[in-house]
């Protein structure tokens, strides 16, 4: 029986009335009803699957409703859409970041709330970083906003998405799991805010899996299970044990089993070169837990250990054997096993099947004379299932279709299934349920229990007091601390954790004078990651050198002329990176540049006027192009699958169209594209650069443009913002085909004749030009300066080449070799930047 407490009408905000949501064979939300009123903070728990993240994104314009009625302000309303919840005054935070990693974080402010304009109609990013400066201030005040989103770390990230949140100035405030990657000190300062903002008037949803926090700041609260409304009372009316009754449906443990107890076999010892002393000691079926603040190397602590970072002055041993010189590989072989804190990013592979994921550690055991035996691997995945309760369709169900404290079981299924003798478990409840919680507690207790060592990492005290044997303290990157679990108090572990001013100030003081002594190197780093700026001081270096070395090189007369001869080529690659950039990839550009030409050489055969021949070639490609990017959306499949099928059509077409002949003979009508020159300038030359200029205007000053970089940056995230595919992907497919018309109106132009087998090979000139100019190969990364920098420094390439009467053979071997430069580069950088953050 579901049991509420009485609400008055009068303040209430937001009214939701038997809403309803069905997915195949599953009933997500079964007539769920409750009100949010004015002034008030109002939290909703479940367990993972119970029906609050769908309820969220119904509320949010990420799903919609199959029944039931939302009434805001005494009107109904439908949520249609991301701007739409935001126009109407909801704004949500979900409990993973949706900042798109390669925009600043200034930028990823104005995709929530509006781009300001200039009086030109441009964007205005002094206003941008204006506002979002402001914005921060909320919460994470000093930030600088022109950083990039991907450098920033977890707990920034979700410091960043509340202070726009509350910066936004909504009537109602969705809170998904906000403090769950945030210290104690910033969840002190969010319930501050949170406090303020509901004092104001303002409502507030909080929803989260840690309990305490519930009675810490909701006014009242509301409990989901199996998608439908248990009951809703004050806090004040009830107390954990009734609310995790009422969640899961049963009693839930949390205390101390007294039968687990270590061995005194040494089953991990770590210790630096050269000491006596071990630094880490983990006993055989002992639980050690380790605690510190945010920053305290934690995850890099389990990284090393894992054989994912460096550790040349550490010595590990497993079992008294040394496995510090290992690969991670052999050492999940000597018998040590990884649960990494962030299940999205370094845990689980999202496209794959429950079964394909639990798998993964196990494969050399399930695997007989190279063939993986399936139905010993489905015996024991089932096995598994049913042992850590999983709630799954079966092994074939995709891992992202379960929910977080089902996917985080399976992921500690792959690892049972390897038989791991030392198990790192790197925040295992973060994000689950209490009720998954629960049952993970039971699974880790048996772990130790047969035996297995459990190295455990986890920032809530509470956790690691009810599972640990010992705890260590973590500060600066070192243990310096072991408490006994038994004995130690939770202001006693905390104390240990706080980090020594005196000491901490040194340490700022080293890092200050180390930078302030090398100001060369952080030039150079800066050069380096400016893609841009590295390519142009290259271009640069090989000017100077081989000016000296080549005669003939260092002329006006020949770099002029690579300039000309490489214009349509840059036009091509300024055409391949809107697509690249929003995430695609067109390989059909040559055919499509190539049917342009024949346009234009047939439409002059037909005596066109040069202004309907100009429209006719980009009509062609225009048209081309919409329809190769409205296919793979409307479709759902890869572009490069659909443009691999359109380029053999449009080939096929060409030699239909033009009947296997050479199309010769060009009048001026066409060949003034081409062939013309102002001021002893060829054309081709200003229609490149007036094509730089304009791509740059495009990608840099406008919303259209800005929109292809959040797309192609993280297209989930993107989706949640309103930021949609069939918006975006056919206007970059579409420029694209703009760009690869002009490429065939000025190829035919200048030649004077159009050839049957025009355009091949063009789409790897021009996507090796687009990626070696910095269009990141992934999408959201790339700019119209670079891209011509790109062009350039190919041309050069390969004018030294000829004019050194070097075999046309190396030209393909030094292209290719660049392209994979570019990539590593851009590798480099990416993880670089991961490592600051």
């Amino acid at each position: 029986m579901c049991q509420t407490t009485a609400v008055s009408k009068e303040g209430i905000r937001l009214n939701l009335q038997d809403i309803t949501k069905r997915y195949p064979g599953v009933l997500a939300l079964d007539r769920v009803s409750f009100a949010l009123e004015m002034g008030r903070v109002h939290a909703l728990v479940g367990e993972n699957g119970a029906g609050k993240s769908t309820l969220i994104k119904i509320l949010a314009g990420v799903l919609h409703p199959d029944e039931g009625r939302i009434v805001h302000q005494e009107a109904d309303i439908s949520i249609s859409s991301p701007q739409r919840a935001r126009q109407i005054g909801i704004s949500v935070v979900h409990q993973h970041s949706h900042l798109i990693p390669n925009l600043s974080i200034a930028e990823n402010y104005a995709l929530r709330v509006a781009y300001p304009r200039t009086s030109l109609g441009t964007i205005s990013w002094g206003t941008v970083s204006h506002q979002a400066a402001v914005a921060t201030q909320i919460l994470i005040p000093s930030l600088d906003v022109q950083r990039l989103a991907r450098s920033l770390s977890g707990g920034e990230r979700q410091l960043v998405e509340l202070s726009f949140a509350f910066a936004s100035s909504p009537d109602v405030m969705i809170l998904d799991e906000p403090t769950a990657v945030l210290p104690e000190r910033e969840t002190g300062l969010l319930f501050q805010r949170i406090k303020e903002f509901a004092h104001a008037g303002g409502t507030v949803l909080f929803v989260s899996h840690r309990l305490e926090e519930v009675f810490r700041i909701a006014d009242d609260v509301t409990v989901l299970r199996d998608g439908a409304v248990v009951w809703r009372k004050l806090t004040q009316e009830t107390d954990h044990e009734d609310l995790i009754g009422a969640m899961v449906g049963r009693s839930v443990s949390f205390e101390r089993d007294p039968d687990c107890v270590p061995c005194d076999g040494q089953r991990l010892e770590c210790r630096e070169t050269g000491a006596e002393i071990a630094t880490l000691q983990v006993k055989e079926g002992e639980i050690f837990g380790i605690y510190g603040l945010v920053g305290s190397g934690q995850p890099e602590l389990c990284q090393a250990l894992f054989g994912l970072r460096d550790t040349p002055r550490m010595s590990i041993s497993l079992n008294a054997k040394e496995i510090g010189n290992l690969v991670t590989s052999d050492r999940v072989r000597a018998g040590l096993g990884y649960v990494p804190a962030d299940r999205l990013e370094q845990g689980l592979f999202y496209q794959m099947t429950v079964g394909e994921n639990m798998s993964l550690a196990s494969l050399s055991g399930l695997t007989r004379l190279g063939f993986i035996n399936e139905s010993q691997e489905q015996r024991i995945n089932d096995d598994l299932i049913q042992k850590l309760r999983v709630k799954t369709q079966g092994i074939e169900q995709r891992v992202n279709q379960l929910s977080g404290g089902n996917q985080q079981k399976v992921l500690l299924a792959r690892w049972l299934e390897s038989q791991p003798q030392l198990l790192i478990l790197e925040e295992p409840t973060q994000g689950v349920d209490v009720g998954a919680k629960g049952e993970i507690h039971k699974i880790i207790t048996s772990l130790a229990k047969s035996g297995v060592s459990i190295l455990l990492i986890s920032s809530e005290i509470p956790e690691l007091m009810a599972l640990s044997h010992r705890i260590g303290i973590m500060r600066d990157g070192k243990l310096v601390a072991e408490l006994d679990a038994t004995s130690a108090t939770e202001e006693e572990i905390l104390r240990e954790a706080l980090p020594n001013s005196v000491s901490q100030m040194k340490s700022d003081s080293a890092m200050q004078e180390h930078r302030e002594r090398h100001p060369l190197s952080r030039l150079g780093r800066k050069i380096f990651e400016q893609r841009e700026l590295s390519i142009a001081l290259f271009i640069g270096l090989i000017i100077v050198v081989f000016g000296v070395t080549t005669p003939g090189f260092a002329t006006w007369r020949n770099l002029s002329d690579v300039l000309v001869n490489n214009s349509i080529v840059l036009i091509g690659a300024l055409g391949i990176m809107f697509v690249i950039i929003s995430g695609g990839i067109d390989i059909s550009v040559g055919a499509i540049m190539g049917l342009a030409a024949v346009a234009t050489g047939l439409a002059n055969q037909s005596e066109y006027a040069s202004s309907s021949i100009a429209l006719l070639a980009l009509g062609v490609g225009s048209v081309l192009g919409v329809l190769n990017g409205s296919l793979s959306v409307l479709g759902g499949i890869h572009p490069i699958i659909i443009t691999l099928g359109t380029l053999s059509i449009l080939r096929g077409v060409l030699i239909h169209v033009t009947g296997g002949r050479w199309i010769l003979n060009l009048t001026s009508t066409a060949t003034v594209f081409g062939q013309t020159e102002f001021w002893g300038i060829s054309v081709l030359l200003y229609f490149g650069l007036f094509a730089v200029l304009a791509s740059h205007i495009f990608l840099r000053h406008s919303k259209s443009g800005r929109l292809l970089y959040a797309l192609g940056g993280d297209k989930s995230s993107a989706e949640m913002l309103g930021i949609y595919p069939k918006h975006v992907v056919p206007l970059a497919f579409g420029l694209c085909g703009l760009f690869m018309g002009l490429a065939g109106l000025l190829h035919a132009g200048r030649y004077g004749q159009v050839q049957t087998n025009v355009g091949i090979g063009f789409e790897l000139k021009v996507i090796a030009a687009a990626v070696i100019g910095g269009t990141h190969i992934m999408g959201g990364r790339g700019s119209a300066l670079g891209t011509l920098w790109g062009t350039v420094l190919i041309g050069l390439i390969t004018n030294v080449l000829v004019l050194t009467h070097v075999s046309t053979f190396w030209e393909g071997v030094v292209v290719g070799s660049m392209i994979l430069l570019a990539v590593g580069t851009d590798a480099l950088v990416s993880r670089k930047q991961e490592k600051t953050a």
